[in-house]
Parts: C-alpha cells; sequence; structure tokens
C-alpha cells in the first residue's frame, strides 16, 4: 500500500498525477497496488517556519510506505514538516522525490535519515554544486532521456505536447 503525499494544496495536482503513474505502472506490471493521497495543509508562522495544522487524507499513511512529491527543495522546511507529520501520523516508510534541488546548507540537516528513508532527486539542477556530498540514503534521477525525447519531438515535429502522453519507463 502506498500513498503519496502532497506537501501543501498548490501542489495537490502533482501528487493526483504521481497516483496515475503509479497505478499505470502497477497495471503494466500485472501487480495490484493500492494507491491514496492525501494533502498536508501549512501555515506559515515566519519567512523559514511552517506549522502543520491538519491534513486531508491523513487515514491513508497510518501503517504504509509514504512519498511526499515536491517541486523544489530550497530550504527543505516544507518537506521536513511535512515528513515529520506522516512520523506522527504512524507512516512505516516516509520517501521524498522532488524535482529540483536547490538545497540550502539549511537543507541538509532537515532531510536527514531521522525523517526520511529515501530522498529522489534529479539532475535537472548540476548535483556537483549541492553543498554536502550526497548521502546514501538520496538518489539522483536523470533527466538526460527525457530532454533527449524532447529534442527529438521539436525537431521531428515542432512540438513536446506529445511527450505529456507518455510516461516514464516508456520514453
Amino acid at each position: 500500500y502506498f500513498t503519496v503525499v502532497s506537501p501543501d494544496v498548490g501542489g495537490a495536482k502533482r501528487g493526483e498525477l504521481y497516483v496515475q503513474l503509479l497505478e499505470e505502472y502497477a497495471a503494466s506490471a500485472n501487480t495490484r497496488v493500492e494507491v491514496e493521497m492525501a494533502v498536508i495543509y501549512k501555515r506559515r508562522k515566519g519567512p523559514t517556519q511552517i506549522e502543520v495544522p491538519w491534513v486531508t487524507g491523513g487515514h491513508a499513511i497510518k501503517g504504509r510506505d509514504v512519498v511526499i512529491v515536491d517541486d523544489i527543495l530550497g530550504t527543505g522546511g516544507t518537506a521536513h514538516e511535512a515528513g515529520l507529520k506522516c512520523r506522527q501520523l504512524g507512516a512505516r516508510r516516509v520517501a521524498l522525490a522532488a524535482t529540483h534541488a536547490e538545497c540550502s546548507q539549511e537543507a541538509w540537516h532537515k532531510l536527514g535519515t531521522e525523517v526520511f528513508d529515501n530522498v529522489f532527486i534529479t539532475n535537472s539542477l548540476p548535483v556537483e554544486r549541492l553543498s554536502q556530498p550526497l548521502s546514501l540514503h538520496w538518489r539522483v534521477i536523470s533527466v538526460a532521456p527525457l530532454l533527449a525525447e524532447a529534442i527529438k519531438e521539436i525537431v521531428l515535429y515542432g512540438s513536446v505536447s506529445n511527450l505529456e502522453k507518455r510516461r516514464p519507463g516508456k520514453l
């Protein structure tokens, strides 16, 4: 059982896409996987402080493997609070998947193994420029195949709109 968690209301559509992708992947592998979604509501208490007053779909976290999906890792504050909330709600394992890892120095302390079992980032930003070496629980996923496919679509067909119909693993 999986639960996809959006760390804020603005990422709910992204979370829905992850649910759909996980369901499609499971179906293509002839595996039955139950995937649910939760959305964390956050409230800013200051420039770098947030609180989590409630979670919609929080019942789908207890005893499950959770993946928090975010677009940008900056200070790590939102991801950290989301991870802590998932732990408090009884998640079995907590992973973080983020597209762009800007990762300030502060983020490294917040995204440690006491909150996250795994952190998945892409190399959309140069990984070498990160302020700390990646620990073993971090994984970098290359965007090169997607960019190559986008270039091919532009050169051959003049549009990248076909990429929207494709799923990871089919590129």
